[in-house]
């Protein structure tokens, strides 16, 4: 009887010990990231393009040549059916407005599109517990440059 006493006593400490306590979480980062097509629409010349999420709008030329231009912030690349960025204007966004305006006509082939962003996967580099957690979202300007 003693030892099956003893028994269901270590039990419940071997399932404490066993824990291993607190949850240890490394370190490794991760930056959200946002990819947006035009829907369709392929821009194969230099092209102004305004996008504005998470509160700030940044206006950059994309598809420029020029040795002189203003290079692209390191966290956007852009391209002649869309773009993708990352960082800060990137994480927690879940809608985002762009315009696209070719430089040698002026005329905008996107106005002030409203694109809604999904969550196309989630990344948790220090495990399901454990910060950061980022995202990668996508989204479509739809065919009329309106929410796709």
């Amino acid at each position: 009887m003693r030892t099956l006493v003893r028994s269901l006593l270590a039990v419940p400490l071997v399932a404490l010990l066993g824990c291993g306590g607190p949850l240890e979480c490394t370190e490794i980062g991760c930056e959200s990231t946002v990819v947006v097509d035009y829907g369709g629409i392929v821009v194969n010349q230099p092209y102004s393009l305004t996008i504005s999420a998470n509160g700030p709008t940044v206006s950059v030329t994309c598809l420029d040549n020029d040795p002189d231009a203003e290079p692209l912030p390191e966290w956007l690349t852009c391209h002649a059916s869309g773009f993708e960025l990352s960082g800060e204007l990137a994480q927690g966004a879940t809608t985002i407005t762009v315009t696209v305006v070719p430089l040698a006509s002026g005329e905008a082939v996107i106005a002030s599109a409203l694109v809604p962003l999904l969550v196309e996967d989630t990344i948790q580099p220090n495990g399901p517990d454990c910060e950061p957690v980022c995202y990668r979202r996508v989204g479509s300007v739809a065919p009329s440059g309106g929410p796709g």
